[in-house]
């Protein structure tokens, strides 16, 4: 049974969007029908039968059309908000927060209550309208194609047993065949079951004619055998499929077969239209009198779903007399109807098969109003969503949410052209997509990250924002900062200001480093630094030709005896251009003796500048931490992969480098930059981690992250909360209550409490937060003003004592290299 419910649940998630983007398309069909119904009704004598048919067409595009061009003139806004129905990801979230809630500390019973009463009515709401509802649909939609498909298997057995042979008709469908131009091998059934004549059969058609075919006038049988023979020249069965098909999906909508009903009349006007094109309107009074000659014949007239019937009722039958009467006055002011009829058609297309164009100036206060807590609430992310102001040829087909578990998410798939595609996958580009982001941030709260997926056609790419990258630039947290409209126009603009900011100063940055060649010097010399154990500089980033480089580091030993001679360093590194980019290198002077050490920088063949690293400021002299008992860290650690080309993760690798500084560590422990695959570790938002191993154990990490100066009044005990916002309200980890250790005017470190979710078991318990496991341990935190940069060190449970954590955190500091 459970694996059934489960099966029964899998189909309805499938189902539930489709249904609703159906429904969608089932109501604005509906009322482009009533328009083209009342239109036709009411200039019926005045528009000829071609143009009822292609109005006709506006109808089922609007039924089967997925998809929706922009107008500046669309009505569909409001109804679209059918597409967004669901509670499924709104009862994963009221879920999620009742389960975060329940697990705190001070629990008010009367909130608990209020989140258990807020699942249970989201529960009931997504099982009738995420389940129920999709599978009644499916299920009628299937049952409707069964009894077509029954009905149509039945009627040929029917028609086969009740044929009878004969080649009467045989000379008449040869004359008709040559008079539409047609060598079809279409045969006739001469029959005493189907009580009207009819054409069936779409790979093998068949004219049926009814018994009292021989009983009419040869004038009539002419006439009858015409008209059904230009329905399979007009392709009319494969439009009776269409609509069939159409309408066994929308078989919920009454109003679809309402307007069904008439497109088929209209279908018959025309066909019999089209016969008369043929033969010439001097035959208009003998084929009137041929419809009412096989009426008069016909008895039980209904609708059987795979036949096209000469006659359809009495009542159309007279309309198409007198439609047959009035084909010469259709050819007055025939430019004028035209040009009438294809401006209804613009006008009803533009306002139901369309969006409204977007503008996102114009649309701040849709933005706003649909503010949200939750990247559930479909309807209000998707109005926000549509709401922006897209850059130019990308076009927005959906968006997916991801609420299953955290971190929540938003991915909005758009489709562009290759040269678009191109342009936008630079990383430099991309301020457009960052701008969107961080504005639907600031309007739904739990959102952590959002992806914006650009397909060509070809090979799409995918670029993603996180929450903690949009708090940083913004240097605020913007949901708090959207409560009121005014609020929100303000932010808004800060938004785009700081984003335009960003990009600059990252544009400029770029040119820079590819380009001079002055700065990359300076970068060389401002990285060496000088100890009494040894000298070492890094090869600057900022430069893009390694290759260039000469560095020619010479100096001279003197030895016990009195003797000298000199050395030179990193021969080989040079003369073969071997220097890496990034790579530090170290010149050792514990116990060498040096009398004389210079460097020699030359760039591109010229001499820039020649450095006395022995008379360089020792940094020992400014370090507080220089005896042998305190461990150096250098960070960023290592290159952080960026195979998406986030700005963010460029900035992390760029961060210029800094020393965590420490003591009490014990000579057991190892740090490594690899953690051998460990997925359950302290969650925390760090880059670069340095893994803690003791006796190949792994006991904890440490690693970094960026921040930006908070500038409003705070006291200086509370100012860590503007550094830690991410870790203090992440769903899945959280680093709180922090308790500070040491403090001054520029940083800060102390010891905080580490809860965090197994990783390893989030994906084993979908939908399902409270049955993964968590745990609790210690964790220090240090931040530096100066550097704008804070590190985060966390410990596996029960790893190391408290008293140890302790120790270390008195020590800590950040230091510039």
């Amino acid at each position: 049974m459970y694996d059934f419910l489960a099966h029964v649940n899998k189909l309805s998630i499938i189902l539930a969007p489709i249904f609703y983007k159906l429904l969608f398309l089932s109501v604005t069909g509906s009322i482009v029908g009533v328009l083209i119904f009342i239109i036709r009704k009411i200039f019926d004598k005045k528009i000829p039968p071609l143009w009822k048919y292609i109005m006709w067409s506006v109808v089922t595009l609007s039924l089967i059309m997925p998809f929706r061009f922009t107008s500046p003139i669309s009505l569909t806004k409001d109804i679209s908000e059918i597409e967004n129905i669901s509670f499924r990801e709104d009862y994963d979230v009221i879920q999620n927060e009742k389960f975060l809630y329940n697990r705190g500390e001070n629990i008010d019973i009367e909130k608990s209550q209020q989140l258990k009463n807020e699942a249970d009515i989201l529960f009931y709401k997504s099982l009738i309208f995420d389940i129920i509802i999709p599978l009644i649909w499916f299920f009628g939609m299937i049952f409707s194609l069964i009894f077509i498909i029954v009905n149509k298997l039945y009627l040929s057995y029917k028609i086969k047993k009740h044929s009878i042979k004969t080649d009467n008709f045989d000379e008449t469908l040869k004359i008709c065949k040559s008079k539409l131009d047609t060598n079809n091998n279409i045969q006739i059934v001469y029959q005493d079951y189907i009580d009207s004549p009819a054409l069936t059969g779409f790979i093998k058609p068949k004219i049926l004619l009814p018994k009292y075919a021989t009983e009419i006038s040869n004038d009539s049988l002419y006439y009858v055998i015409l008209h059904e023979l230009a329905h399979y020249k007009r392709k009319d069965m494969v439009i009776n499929y269409i609509l069939l098909a159409v309408q066994s999906i929308h078989w919920f909508n009454p109003l679809v077969w309402f307007v069904f009903k008439f497109i088929r009349e209209d279908m018959e006007i025309m066909n019999d239209s089209y016969v008369l094109e043929k033969i010439g309107p001097e035959h208009s009074r003998g084929y009137s009198k041929s419809l009412v000659e096989v009426l008069g014949l016909s008895h039980n007239i209904s609708f059987i779903p795979k036949l096209l019937c000469m006659t359809d009722g009495k009542k159309n039958v007279e309309r198409r007399i007198s439609m047959i009467k009035l084909g010469e006055s259709f050819k007055k002011h025939r430019i004028i109807v035209a040009v009438c009829c294809l401006a209804i058609i613009c006008l009803v297309g533009g306002l139901f098969l369309s969006h409204k164009t977007n503008d996102t100036q114009k649309n701040l206060k849709v933005m706003w109003e649909n503010r949200t807590e939750y990247v559930g609430k479909n309807s209000n992310v998707g109005n926000i969503i549509y709401s922006q102001k897209f850059p130019e040829n990308i076009i927005v087909e959906n968006f997916e949410l991801g609420t299953n578990q955290p971190p929540y998410s938003i991915k909005i798939n758009t489709k562009t052209d290759t040269e678009t595609l191109n342009f936008y996958s630079d990383s430099l580009n991309q301020s457009k997509f960052s701008e969107i982001s961080f504005v639907i941030f600031s309007l739904v709260e739990n959102v952590e990250q959002i992806t914006f997926s650009v397909d060509d056609g070809k090979t799409p790419f995918d670029v993603t924002f996180y929450r903690d990258q949009a708090d940083d630039i913004l240097g605020y947290r913007g949901f708090d900062k959207t409560e009121t409209f005014n609020d929100f126009n303000t932010t808004y603009n800060d938004i785009v200001n700081k984003v335009n900011a960003h990009y600059e100063s990252l544009n400029e940055k770029a040119n820079g480093q590819m380009s001079s060649s002055e700065k990359a010097i300076d970068d060389l010399i401002k990285s060496i630094t000088k100890t009494d154990e040894a000298i070492k500089f890094t090869i600057p980033e900022s430069y893009d030709s390694p290759k260039d480089w000469n560095i020619i580091i010479s100096g001279r030993k003197e030895f016990h005896d009195g003797m000298s001679m000199s050395e030179h360093l990193f021969e080989e590194e040079n003369s073969e251009h071997k220097w890496e980019k990034g790579k530090e290198y170290s010149i050792t002077l514990e116990n060498q003796n040096f009398t004389d050490l210079s460097m020699d920088i030359y760039l591109q063949d010229e001499t820039v500048q020649t450095i006395d690293l022995l008379n360089l400021p020792n940094n020992d002299e400014k370090n507080p931490h220089s005896n042998s008992d305190y461990k150096y860290l250098t960070f960023p650690a290592y290159k952080e992969t960026n195979t998406e080309n986030l700005p963010y993760i460029d900035e992390i690798n760029n961060t210029p480098k800094f020393d965590v500084i420490m003591s009490n560590i014990p000579d057991s422990w190892e740090f490594k930059t690899s953690n051998n695959g460990e997925k359950n570790i302290p969650g925390g938002e760090f880059y670069t981690p340095v893994y803690i191993y003791e006796n190949d154990k792994l006991i904890g990490y440490i690693g970094f992250n960026k921040f930006e100066l908070y500038t409003d009044e705070i006291q200086p005990e509370n100012y860590y909360q503007t550094v830690y916002t991410n870790l203090r309200m992440s769903i899945f980890f959280s680093w709180d209550p922090y308790k500070a250790v040491t403090r001054n005017d520029v940083s800060e470190t102390g010891i905080a409490d580490v809860w965090y979710l197994d990783q390893s078991e989030i994906s084993n318990h979908p939908g399902a937060m409270p049955d993964v496991p968590s745990y609790e341990t210690k964790g220090i935190l240090s931040y530096n003003k100066d550097l704008k940069v804070y590190i985060g060190m966390a410990f596996l449970p029960n790893a190391v004592s408290e008293e140890q954590i302790q120790k270390i955190a008195e020590t800590l500091t950040i230091k510039s290299k």
